[in-house]
This record gives structure tokens, sequence and C-alpha cells, in this order.
């Protein structure tokens, strides 16, 4: 009699990933019989071992092209496969034996006791899985393929302990200074040009790389350097994450907005703005001009004096934060004969971080009556 098999099983259907090793191996016998009872157990050690259901896109498969047959069997039999998730792939083996000492039951196996066989999965990794199927986004979500993936087409090895680094820091300081948290729409593709420089006599590493940003690829270099002077390659093993300090060079927060949200006016939310605001477009050079309410015309050049105080400060607690925020890299102001405030800001790596801030800057005064951003 055939195991009744569970709503939700490891291989979706009773033969068809089992009846794929026949196709590739004429002479394999493999029996419907075997697999029903196998299915039934696999999915529920699945299930007990990792705590959810084994539902799509969980399958387990075996044999495929590029993954030759490796079956042995004996008192515990195995045979190879594969744990496909929702981002990747697991290599496993499904392992059995029989209870009955001596028994040994094969893949064609017919009319057995299917409780007298004992089946389990080795390799299942918990972490590995829920990394698979539920991942914490950073910009190298995958790191080790990733670094694979380096190796294979640039021919460079990079440690596993750098890529740790580089993917923490790198993360952090792309959430910060584009203001959107990583994605599976976002992430960073390593590339090769691996090249020592010297700045101001101290060294510093680079190389090429694409931020991928919603189906687009943009040019970004990742640099990286000591606080301690000393030169790290990007294959040392013993990397310390408290020595080495990476960052961008060429990341263009306005544009990767744009290309993750090209209907939003604004790469953040500010809620209940005293002031119209009308965002014409966004550049890292921005030009504003500020409107006063008619009565408080006289408060211009106040006014003025106090933006270019917040800049100035701005800048300078992000300088005491190894440039945490960015910098703006220049700004002038003038007043029009109209009473209107006109700015040219450059704003560098800190567009939307200062844009946020400086429109919170003049959400305190009241004389503002209209912002344009353009």
């Amino acid at each position: 009699m055939k195991n009744k098999l569970p709503e939700h099983t490891l291989l979706q259907t009773k033969s068809t990933p089992w009846q794929y090793l026949k196709r590739l191996y004429g002479d394999l016998e493999v029996s419907e019989e075997f697999v029903s009872c196998a299915d039934a157990q696999l999915t529920a050690f699945f299930e007990d071992q990792i705590g959810m259901k084994a539902e799509w896109p969980i399958v387990l498969s075996f044999a495929t092209i590029s993954m030759p047959l490796d079956y042995q069997r004996g008192e515990v039999s195995r045979i190879n496969g594969e744990l496909r998730l929702k981002y990747s792939l697991l290599k496993v083996n499904v392992a059995w034996e029989s209870k009955t000492p001596g028994k040994i039951y094969g893949l064609g196996d017919v009319n057995f006791d299917c409780g007298d066989l004992k089946f389990w999965i080795e390799g299942l990794d918990k972490e590995k899985v829920m990394h698979f199927l539920k991942p914490k986004w950073t910009l190298l979500t995958f790191l080790e393929s990733s670094l694979e993936m380096f190796k294979r087409e640039f021919n460079l090895d990079m440690s596993l302990g750098f890529a740790h680094s580089l993917n923490q820091q790198l993360t952090e300081q792309f959430e910060r200074l584009v203001g959107v948290k990583v994605n599976k729409e976002i992430g960073l593709n390593l590339h090769s040009d691996y090249n020592p420089v010297v700045v101001d006599g101290v060294a510093q590493q680079k190389f090429t790389s694409k931020m991928y940003i919603n189906h687009n690829w943009n040019p970004v270099t990742v640099c990286w350097r000591s606080k301690s002077g000393r030169v790290y390659t990007i294959s040392d093993r013993d990397v310390d994450p408290n020595d080495i300090e990476f960052w961008f060079e060429g990341i263009d927060p306005v544009a990767y907005h744009k290309q993750l949200y090209p209907n939003d006016k604004l790469p953040f939310k500010i809620k209940d703005l005293p002031f119209e605001l009308n965002v014409l477009r966004l550049n890292m050079n921005c030009n504003i001009a500020i409107t006063l309410h008619p009565e408080q015309a006289n408060a211009a050049e106040s006014l003025l004096v106090t933006i270019g105080n917040f800049i100035d400060d701005f800048n300078q607690k992000s300088e005491k934060r190894n440039r945490a925020n960015g910098v703006v890299h220049s700004h002038t102001g003038q007043i029009t004969p109209e009473g209107i405030l006109e700015l040219e800001v450059d704003t560098g790596f800190s567009g939307p971080i200062f844009l946020k801030n400086f429109l919170k800057m003049l959400a305190k005064y009241p004389e503002v009556a209209v912002v344009e951003v353009g």
C-alpha cells in the first residue's frame, strides 16, 4: 500500500524529479513506490529540521546535466541532489537505511514496508536554507556565490573576511547616502581593474564595479585603506574589520532613486511641510528657489545667512564622522529683485540626506511660502 503524501511535498509530484534520473541514466530503475515513501519522510524531515512547510518554491531534485549522478547503495545508501530554494540552491545528499539489520533497499524496489525505511537529508543547513528563502538584503547578499563568480570571471581571489567587511560597510554607507534600504532590486556586481594608488602619502586600493539598481547597471568604484597604514589586498584573510575602511567613488544617489522610483518626486518622505514644495528634477547640482510670504520679504537676508550656516554645520558634522553623510561641495546664494532666494548647491554624494535635512530646517521658518527644486 502506497504512503499517503502530505499536501505539500519536497518532490511536488510523486515521480517527476526522480524520473529525470531514468532519462539521464537509462539503466537506472526508479520505482514510484520507493519515491512515494521517500517523499513523505523527506518532507517531514525537512519541516521538522527547518521549522516551516515544504511549500513551493522549495523542491528537491536530482542529477541535472551539470550535476552527475552519485548513487551509493549500501547499509546507508545515498544519492546526491539539490534543494532548490527561492533565490539559490543547496547541494545535499538524500540518505536512507533499513531498520532491519542487513537489509538494503534500492531506488527500484517495490512491494516493501515503508515503515522499515528511514530517510534523511545530509547537508541540510537551516541558516543557509532561510538565507536562500528569506535573505537579509545587502549589496552582496549571496556572498560566497559572488566571490565564486569574481574568481571565475576575473581570476582574482577575494577572501571571505575581506568581502564581509566590504559588504557590511558599503551596505551601511549606501543606505545612508541614498536614503533607501537595500532590497532585491539593489546589488553590487564585483568587477576587476584592481588598482593600488597613493593619495597624500596614504596607500589606497580600488577596483571598478557595477551598481545594479532595478535593471540598471551604474559604474562605481570601491575604495579602501587602513587606519593603521597597513596595505590590505583583496586576498588577505586576516582582515581587521576595525582597521579597514571602505567607501565609494562615483555613487549617484539621485540617479539611483530615479531608477528605483521613477514616479516619486523625492527620495524620502517628509510629512506636513508648512510650505508649498515643487520638485522639477533632482540632480547632484541643485538649483533651489525659496519664495517668502510677501509680508515677510525683509527676512530674506537673515535666512540666506542661516542657510549658509546650516550647510557649513552639515559638512562639519559629516566630516567628524568620516563623511558619513557626504558633504556639500559648494554653494552660492543670492536674493533676486523680486525677493526670491536663489541657491546653487553641489550636493555631491550627500544629495538626498542633505535635501531632507535642508527642507526640515526650512520648515522651522514660517516666512517660507514656496520651495522649488530644479
